[in-house]
């Protein structure tokens, strides 16, 4: 039986992407233009698959934000939300809700990111990243334990992926929730308002509202657990409201407090980016080497140097079977093998 920390880039199949994560050399460019043009390359790799063409106030912004920090020689940090347990449909998951194979390759994208950067840029630069466990835990109805259980297992994820790229201090975690809260009643009052207003839009058949709302929606029904819900009714009321939560969060996070960057007032100097290709803010690709988050399936190795996030209900009618696969650290299965 394997430990996480054994595994090398090579049995994980990722050596070939290595080359991915160099930032192209440029004697007409500076270090600052260098950074941003790489975390803004290469789409479905570096930048999200699908990131948004940025307006030109939203690129200065950007712009004016890493130069700054660059022309000082600080630490450059890309502030994201990202990881929760694994969605709750027994079809999906049955029963696995926490952290896998899939996290640690997303971690390990992450650090060697990092890494590319940091050979042209010697002042450090790293993710904060917001676990959102607690956010969505009355969504999914996780228990306290498995909220916890996740962050800790991250935490040792992270570890892990520090040991495998060899480079460390690159991905803080903290709570999404514990930033919430420090900003307060009138943040909390800011985002009721604002539920009000996406609300209206909603009921106006605002196109842009309408298409959002319901494809959280849809995106929820497939994920929860539906033998929670007595009616059918219920459940779509009962996501209707988170879908109105989460929109008008994702719409207000990053207004006020001190330093005017909402939830990001702890960082005062990170860049804010998504890991959603369909916001304006810098776009993350969380991991190149396969489709979906690593909360949404299961992960499976189909072949030596392929991964698919896949359906527990795919695994089982599969033609070939996948057999599980435990690593040293944990009782669960850590991915699926196809035989």
């Amino acid at each position: 039986m394997n430990s996480i920390f054994s595994f090398s880039l090579q049995d994980l199949g990722l050596t070939e992407a290595l080359s991915q994560y160099s930032v192209p050399a440029s004697q007409e460019s500076t270090v600052a233009d260098l950074i941003l043009s790489h975390l803004n390359s290469k789409p479905g790799f570096i930048k999200h698959k699908r990131s948004l063409t940025k307006n030109r106030d939203i690129h200065s912004l950007y712009s004016n934000a890493v130069h700054t920090v660059v022309a000082k020689g600080a630490p450059l940090d890309i502030f994201i939300t990202a990881f929760t347990p694994k969605v709750t449909n027994p079809s999906t998951t049955n029963g696995h809700t926490l952290p896998d194979m899939a996290d640690l390759l997303s971690l390990i994208h992450l650090h060697l990111v990092a890494k590319g950067i940091r050979e042209i840029y010697d002042y450090g630069f790293r993710f904060i990243v917001a676990y959102k466990g607690r956010t969505y835990q009355p969504l999914f109805n996780w228990s306290n334990d498995t909220v916890k259980d996740t962050f800790d297992t991250l935490l040792t994820l992270r570890d892990a992926a520090e040991s495998i790229v060899g480079i460390r201090n690159v991905v803080t975690f903290v709570d999404l929730e514990d930033l919430i809260e420090k900003e307060g009643q009138l943040f909390q009052k800011k985002i009721l308002h604002e539920m009000i207003e996406v609300q209206n839009a909603y009921n106006d058949k605002v196109p842009y509202t309408i298409r959002k709302i319901d494809s959280w929606k849809r995106d929820f029904h497939k994920a929860i657990n539906p033998a929670a819900f007595d009616t059918t009714e219920k459940i779509d009321s009962f996501l209707h409201q988170y879908a109105l939560y989460f929109r008008s969060l994702k719409n207000i996070q990053y207004q006020g407090g001190e330093h005017g960057i909402g939830i990001c007032n702890s960082f005062p100097q990170c860049l804010m980016a998504t890991i959603r290709g369909i916001d304006e803010q810098l776009s993350i690709q969380l991991s190149p080497f396969f489709r979906f988050h690593s909360h949404q399936r299961l992960i499976a190795k189909t072949s030596n140097v392929s991964w698919k996030m896949m359906k527990w209900c795919d695994m089982e009618k599969s033609s070939s079977a996948f057999s599980p696969v435990y690593v040293k650290e944990f009782s669960y299965p850590f991915y699926f093998d196809k035989k």
